[in-house]
């Protein structure tokens, strides 16, 4: 009867050793910084930030706020607009996603349709008010004759263009390594200093507006399974990282969900 009694208990014991290491075998990393895929859920997405915001946050000793900062290769990333409620893509959105617009519209924030995540953009940091003002809108008669989803900026600060350019060089070839060969690449020239009495320099590159605000300029993008990313410069002169869902954003499915309900006809007549 006692070697039964303890044949029991080392079965017990064993059964909750496997169980307990089971139990703590780490998930795969998720695809996107290591808290995020695309398809999840708000929900899901809710307690992937919140996780996100205790392993990113630092305080900044000189404003005593906090922020949350992610590093990769060496430059360092903005992941405050993901701690910041995302946003579902509204019929409206759909209106301004005009025929010829790229997907890549819905970049800059986070977005949901139909409650799964479609796109999640990072971005690097500001340092100096002043580098918002690199880029300034070209002349109307530069731009007159552009796609309503494009425009073009002159570039007033030719020093940090050329840094932000050379940062999406090392990006690119980081990125590569994760991603493979790019499936398309944007080429972005750096620029002569200005010269004297010259205030700006005219860039004649099409940038691509986006849905809420802004525009970007794409250095790179890459697929993988279902997702896209691309990778270049803004118009407030940081890097930008996204991950996207081209096929939800396509027009056809956006078209589709956002399709004019029938209205209902009478049957009876008086």
């Amino acid at each position: 009867m006692f070697y039964r009694y303890c044949l029991l208990i080392l079965s017990v014991l064993f059964s909750c050793t496997a169980f307990a290491q089971e139990n703590t075998v780490n998930k795969p990393q998720e695809p996107i910084l290591g808290y995020y895929h695309l398809g999840m859920n708000f929900d899901e997405y809710w307690d992937q930030t919140q996780k996100m915001k205790e392993a990113t946050e630092v305080s900044d000793s000189s404003s005593l706020l906090l922020k949350y900062l992610i590093s990769i290769n060496g430059i360092t990333f903005d992941v405050d607009n993901i701690i910041s409620p995302a946003a579902d893509i509204t019929a409206s959105d759909n209106e301004n996603y005009t025929k010829g617009t790229l997907p890549l519209f819905f970049t800059g924030h986070d977005y949901f349709l139909e409650n799964k995540l479609v796109s999640v953009t990072i971005t690097t940091p500001y340092y100096d008010i002043n580098d918002i003002l690199c880029y300034m809108p070209a002349g109307l008669y530069e731009q007159q004759h552009l796609p309503k989803n494009q425009c073009m900026f002159d570039v007033y600060n030719i020093e940090l263009h050329n840094q932000l350019v050379s940062l999406t060089e090392t990006l690119e070839s980081y990125l590569s390594k994760k991603y493979g060969t790019p499936t398309k690449k944007y080429p972005i020239a750096k620029l002569q200093p200005l010269r004297k009495k010259e205030l700006f320099r005219q860039f004649p590159i099409c940038w691509f507006n986006l849905c809420d605000s802004g525009a970007i300029l794409p250095k790179a993008e890459w697929q993988t399974g279902n997702m896209k990313v691309i990778m270049g410069i803004t118009n407030s002169a940081t890097i930008f990282i996204s991950f996207l869902d081209e096929t939800l954003l396509s027009h056809q499915n956006l078209d589709r969900i956002f399709a004019p309900a029938e209205q209902p006809k009478p049957t009876a007549e008086w």
